[in-house]
């Protein structure tokens, strides 16, 4: 009967070594171990500890253990030196984008304010310190002629927003004359 418990706890092994080195071959070793473990202890005589009640005791613990191997498995495999050097390393947006001279002069508009030379609908284009530039919204529409602020510059892509009634209240008279 141990034989039949060290044959599952050897297939959960091979479950683990699959996850880390995917083959295939090792999962269905992995299987194999397990269903022959479990078979084992359905035929074993019950006074050796076999039977039906252990069978299905058994069943159920190779059903729960499954899940929670694999979800350790994944959840630390990408944590640990092995698993670092199977993965990719995570790399942040903005260490994607290629700065462009373009882009990082678009930069200087961020947080300025403008006035829509067109309507945005959600794109257009507005005119920020006398300079027309294409600009979007993120998907509302705005009138030609309405104040707006440079909310964020991001892959040459300029976006704005609507200024509030406050904001407009407290516009310097040199923008809005």
């Amino acid at each position: 009967m141990l034989g039949a418990w060290l044959l599952i706890l050897l297939g959960l092994v091979l479950l683990l070594v699959e996850v880390i080195f995917p083959s295939g071959m090792i999962l269905v070793l992995s299987l194999a171990a397990m269903t022959t473990g479990i078979l084992l202890i359905f035929f074993a005589p019950a006074e050796e500890g076999g039977g039906k009640t252990a069978g299905f005791l058994a069943v159920l613990l190779v059903l729960v253990l499954i899940p929670v191997i694999l979800g350790a498995a994944f959840y630390y495999l990408p944590r640990n030196p092995i698993g670092k050097q199977l993965f990719l390393p995570d790399q942040l947006e903005h260490e994607l984008e290629a700065p462009m001279a373009d882009h990082l002069a678009l930069e200087q508009f961020l947080g300025q304010i403008g006035k829509t030379a067109t309507e945005l609908r959600p794109s257009g284009v507005t005119l920020i310190q006398d300079t027309r530039i294409d600009t979007k919204t993120d998907g509302i529409y705005v009138p030609a002629g309405q104040w707006v602020r440079v909310t964020d510059v991001r892959g040459g892509q300029v976006t704005v927003r609507p200024l509030s009634p406050d904001e407009l209240r407290d516009l310097p008279e040199d923008l809005t004359s």
